[in-house]
């Protein structure tokens, strides 16, 4: 079964780089209405996944097609692969993309450079097991903490919270074997999440 499972992936990653020029971008129109400007970014299946502090700068996810989209007034739409799912004040995009070797890793993206930047590798799983090693679900308000959902050879998950100048820094997972960080404050101190219970269901935490 976890066979198949690898294979169904690697074809939906395989699958979605080579669409990555097919898609078109999302068009974007600004609504005037009494009081307030409304900016309709116009396309199907698409989700905004964050907006910024400072209400600059949006990440959005197209469903399904391994693409997110940035978005700010100075630079309009840019579309790039991978899955973003924070934006600091600065603009830059906390996620996860598919890296070289084919193995999703939690990054940073740019929208001056373009490009992905791998966070580096946990000490604590030091080598790639399996096609998911980590991935970044939440960042703080300056993009200097991040919220990082991490595996191991088992496919247990657990919560790290990365800085630059701390590395991977892990949260306890109590008696759960699968937690995932959603959401995280502006200074990125206080972390808000999921985890599985013993019993199987999912259930928030914080």
């Amino acid at each position: 079964m976890k066979t198949f499972l690898r294979l169904m992936l690697t074809y939906a990653i395989l699958t979605s780089c080579f669409n990555i020029y097919a898609q078109s971008k999302p068009e974007v129109a600004i609504v005037n209405e009494e009081g307030y400007e409304l900016i309709k970014i116009a396309n199907e299946y698409l989700c905004p996944y964050d907006i910024s502090d400072n209400k600059k700068h949006i990440v959005i996810q197209a469903w399904g097609e391994g693409l997110s989209y940035y978005w700010s007034e100075e630079t309009g739409i840019i579309e790039f692969s991978g899955n973003g799912y924070a934006v600091s004040d600065e603009g830059i995009v906390a996620g996860w993309f598919v890296n070289k070797e084919f193995y999703n890793v939690a990054g940073l993206w740019s929208p001056i450079t373009q490009k992905w930047e791998f966070l580096g590798m946990n000490p604590d799983i030091p080598k790639f097991a399996d096609f998911d090693y980590n991935s970044a679900w939440t960042m703080s308000n300056d993009g200097k903490k991040l919220g990082i959902m991490q595996f191991d050879e088992a496919w247990n998950t657990y919560t790290y919270v990365w800085s630059e100048r701390d590395g991977y820094v892990k949260l306890s997972n109590g008696q759960s074997t699968n937690t995932r960080p959603q959401a995280m404050n502006a200074d990125g101190n206080d972390v808000a999440g999921s985890y599985v219970h013993h019993i199987g269901y999912r259930a928030p935490c914080y």
